[in-house]
């Protein structure tokens, strides 16, 4: 992919590329100030048209990086991460005369943008934070039976620095 500028009614002048992708090139689109890129490698890859010699190419992975289930240690509560949602899924032993699987929270969130990550603190199922577009927000779990989220407050400067991470660099991954 290369960009090239007029200088003059009828003169073209190359002024720097990207070479994000291995093979040809068969689908470009390009909305507001991002062009996308599709080609034989069977990569997508986006560029800033504002600031095309100074940014490198991102690439979009066709399969999520990170994962969209969750468990605790014990395997007690599971998470589902949807695009506008999570559901939190309580696991019994099955010797129990109770579902082995039953949803015990379906957290919708509030705001327009996607989930991004979710991460379960592992060993207690204690704590859950998810990452969208809208910022960083952590809730408390009471217990995996029935876990009750509790939101918690976060400091503004985690909140600041997680929207603009996730707007600037596509953030995908959290970890307790």
């Amino acid at each position: 992919v290369c960009c090239v500028e007029r200088v003059g009614p009828d003169e073209w002048v190359h002024t720097y590329a990207h070479r994000a992708h291995t093979h040809d090139i068969h689908a470009l689109a390009v909305r507001d100030s991002t062009l996308l890129s599709g080609g034989v490698d069977t990569k997508l890859c986006t560029y800033s048209t504002r600031d095309f010699a100074q940014v490198r190419p991102r690439w979009i992975p066709l399969l999520p990086a990170n994962r969209l289930v969750q468990h605790s240690e014990d395997y007690s509560l599971l998470v589902l991460q949807q695009r506008h949602s999570l559901e939190l899924w309580a696991m019994r032993p099955q010797d129990t005369a109770s579902k082995p699987l039953e949803l015990a929270v379906n957290m919708q969130l509030k705001g327009e943008g996607h989930v991004h990550c979710v991460a379960l603190a592992p060993i207690s199922a204690s704590m859950l934070a998810v990452s969208s577009t809208a910022g960083t927000r952590m809730w408390r779990l009471s217990g995996s039976a029935n876990p009750d989220p509790e939101k918690v407050s976060l400091p503004d400067v985690v909140t600041q620095f997680s929207r603009r991470a996730l707007k600037d660099e596509f953030c995908h991954a959290m970890r307790f």
